[in-house]
């Protein structure tokens, strides 16, 4: 779970549901997460899928083990360049947290004036420069001590 930066096709309208609000999806298109899904299948079939050799081997089913794709998770296939810059949420599929960019440095100075979508506050350069140099960071860590804000986040 966190934010992850991710490509988008030129003034990218991320799909809404009824009632405006932003559909949650993965960030590939169906007719491809479906050829992996069938690729991974066949390797579970032969019997040389990687995950067979460790504690998922002990699945008869390949669906047991990775169900495959549905359609309405999946973004709708681009039919231009993803060559924009955009930061989603991805404690659910993934939906947009700030409007897209057409370069990094003016999704940096968005969020370092804006911060995301219904926050009032902007963020930290240090931290946007982190988020969008990485591709992703964490929304929180939870280990033995409890949970925590990774230190570069606000």
């Amino acid at each position: 779970m966190g934010r992850e930066i991710r490509k988008v096709p030129p003034n990218w309208e991320h799909p809404k549901d009824a009632h405006g609000r932003y559909v949650p999806l993965s960030d590939v298109d169906y007719e491809t997460a479906a050829a992996s899904w069938a690729a991974g299948y066949e390797q579970w079939r032969a019997g040389t899928h990687p995950a067979q050799q460790g504690e998922f081997g002990s699945k008869e089913w390949f669906w047991e083990y990775d169900s495959p794709p549905s359609s309405e998770t999946c973004r709708p296939k681009f039919l231009e360049p993803a060559t924009w810059f955009q930061v989603y949420e991805t404690v659910s599929e993934g939906t947009p947290t700030t409007p897209p960019f057409a370069t990094a440095s003016e999704l940096i100075d968005h969020l370092v004036q804006h911060g995301e979508f219904g926050e009032r506050d902007g963020w930290p350069r240090k931290s946007a420069e982190h988020l969008v140099s990485g591709g992703y960071v964490p929304s929180l860590i939870v280990d033995a001590n409890g949970i925590h804000l990774p230190r570069d986040q606000r």
